[in-house]
């Protein structure tokens, strides 16, 4: 028997064998391992111990090779094993095997070893018995041995190798599909009007509109497309039956969408959006479907989402208690709401819905939903990617981008930006001969504007770690209650490095102790900058804050456009009381570098 002593290896049941009339002499041949001392001891006091038993320890490669080739069998009782070597070894030297009867040596030594229930000595006792018995039987066993084919090392790679990627291989798989229907959400009968031309431009594969509005622009919408594609419109009130229209926008296309994935009219798979989500170049289907896989294009991630700081929008809302719900469930939390169409699977929508039939009556964040659930249950049919949006958000001080976007397949469209000041005045808002030109000026105007967004937050970032190494601590901006002292403070760094003419996102930590604290007050927090003179350049209106369930706010600083010597900031906090009495009021002044 060769191996480590060790309890695994069930050397006890060969001293049983012999204590039970085994008529052959037993060899251990391995080094003596952990919790066996008192095997050890067994063996060593064994009665046939030097006679019959013997106990060779750390044997040569030699040894066990002579050992090997003169055995009359090897025993192999083991409890369990990762490969079982020696059953391979002592084949390859036509010395037949007695193992145990477990799946992995049976997968490794099959016919060409016997197997013993490895609980029982007396069925290994009997064995032996019935070899020494019947020695044609033996010989038999033995001329068998001789048309082994050597196990590699070579070919266990082979099979580890298959065995890998057979694991890796997708248990799922998108078959091919017809892609060819674009569903919209529309309220809006001007934006559907001039977003459906550069969907039939730039997107072939869609020979299907389907138009979800309310019914009194219905018509308007059948009237005024002249296009080529098949166009079917579905009202509101034709969805809705009995149940009430929520009040806001975000509301309402999460419960139009949960039920147009129930009617006949969707296809198996669409893309779906709104009516202002234009495509800005050649689109081909693979940028939704490829190598059986879905793609869905996030920008965000809800557990990282502050929202808007003076007062949360319906999209905020609908962000955070889709965060909550996710993290209820063990669903990965990326935001998928890209401002850009997605692929859906009808039959996976559907069965979200029917997992979680309360989802429908409570209004949440359906990209972010209906992505992240068939990633949790579907992992081998979806990839992720970063959003190819421009114009997501508008405004790139709305927040600090955590993703570069790009390339730009699509635009939001804003008409903002078309107005007087706008990143795309004097650009056509509508599909003209123009349009291919243009949009490929708007995709590197909203680069550039996405990339003086993120080398300012670089300038922020750089500073961070200059300030750590300088201080040995990262520059941190608080808001805290002690409760022992009943004291409010407000900690900022001694000095801020930040880019001039620019948006730059400071986070303020808000202690929970605060909010509750001042549960029925308003907190607000406003900055402003001097120069050397003291003089004020910049007052910011006050922001309120607000309970997002996050510990941690994102502060839009706006930066004088010059670079100022001698500049300063200063941070300030007020808490208001119900009746509007100021009861708390504190600023700190930081010397200010403008890069």
């Amino acid at each position: 028997m060769v191996g480590t002593i060790e309890p695994r290896k069930n050397h006890a049941l060969l001293l049983d064998a012999l204590d039970n009339g085994l008529n052959a002499n037993v060899v251990f041949a391995g080094r003596v391992g952990w919790n066996v001392e008192n095997l050890i001891e067994r063996i060593k006091n064994h009665p046939l111990y030097q006679k019959r038993l013997f106990f060779i320890d750390n044997a040569n490669d030699s040894a066990i090779d002579k050992l090997y080739e003169n055995a009359y069998f090897l025993a192999f009782p083991t409890f369990d094993e990762g490969f079982g070597l020696p059953v391979i070894e002592s084949i390859q030297r036509n010395t037949p095997v007695i193992a145990s009867d477990i799946p992995v040596l049976r997968e490794v030594g099959g016919e060409y070893a016997d197997y013993f229930d490895n609980t029982d000595c007396t069925s290994l006792v009997k064995y032996i018995d019935d070899c020494l018995n019947d020695p044609e039987k033996y010989d038999t066993k033995k001329s068998m041995l001789k048309n082994y084919k050597a196990y590699t090392w070579d070919k266990s790679a082979d099979i580890m190798e298959k065995a890998l990627i057979n694991v890796c291989a997708p248990s799922e798989t998108v078959n091919s599909t017809d892609l060819s229907q674009m569903i919209f959400i529309c309220e809006n009968k001007d934006n559907i009007s001039a977003t459906l031309p550069f969907v039939e431009e730039y997107m072939n594969f869609i020979k299907k509109f389907l138009v979800c509005c309310p019914e009194n622009i219905a018509e308007l919408i059948k009237s005024e497309y002249k296009g080529k594609n098949e166009l079917l419109i579905k009202t509101y009130e034709e969805l809705l039956s009995d149940k009430k229209l929520p009040e806001n926008y975000n509301d309402r296309s999460f419960l139009i969408r949960c039920l147009l994935v129930k009617e006949e009219e969707t296809d198996d798979v669409f893309i779906m959006t709104d009516d202002n989500f234009r495509p800005v170049q050649n689109i081909p289907d693979t940028l939704f479907i490829k190598d059986g896989k879905y793609t869905g294009y996030y920008f965000y991630d809800l557990t990282r989402w502050t929202g808007a700081l003076n007062s949360h929008t319906a999209f905020d809302k609908n962000a955070f208690k889709t965060r909550d719900f996710l993290l209820l469930y063990n669903y990965p939390t990326l935001q998928y709401s890209s401002h850009q169409p997605q692929v859906i699977d009808k039959q996976i929508f559907n069965e979200m819905l029917d997992m979680h039939p309360e989802i429908i009556n409570d209004y949440y964040d359906e990209w972010s939903m209906y992505f992240n659930f068939g990633i949790h249950h579907h992992p081998d049919i979806f990839r992720t990617k970063i959003n190819i949006s421009m114009c997501w958000p508008d405004n790139t001080s709305s927040w600090n981008l955590k993703y570069f976007p790009g390339p730009f397949f699509f635009e939001n469209f804003s008409k903002n930006l078309y107005n007087e000041n706008g990143i795309f005045e004097g650009f056509e808002e509508t599909y003209s001969d123009n349009s291919a030109e243009e949009n490929v000026r708007k995709s590197h105007i909203y680069s550039d504007t996405a990339r003086k967004h993120f080398e300012t937050q670089k300038v922020y970032d750089s500073f961070c770690e200059y300030y750590n190494e300088k201080k040995g601590e990262y520059p941190s901006f608080i808001i805290n209650s002690d409760p022992e002292n009943d004291n409010t403070s407000l900690h900022t760094p001694d000095f801020i490095i930040l880019q001039n003419n620019s948006t730059t996102h400071i986070s303020l930590k808000i202690t929970k102790d605060i909010y509750k604290r001042y549960k029925n007050c308003t907190m607000n927090i406003s900055y402003r900058f001097q120069d050397a003179d003291n003089s004020d350049i910049i007052n910011s209106p006050e922001f309120t804050i607000i309970d997002n369930g996050l510990d941690i706010q994102n502060i839009p600083i706006q930066t004088p456009k010059s670079k100022i010597k001698g500049s300063k900031m200063i941070l300030c906090i007020s808490v208001n009381d119900s009746a509007g009495n100021e009861i708390f009021k504190e600023e700190k002044l930081m010397h200010t570098i403008l890069a």
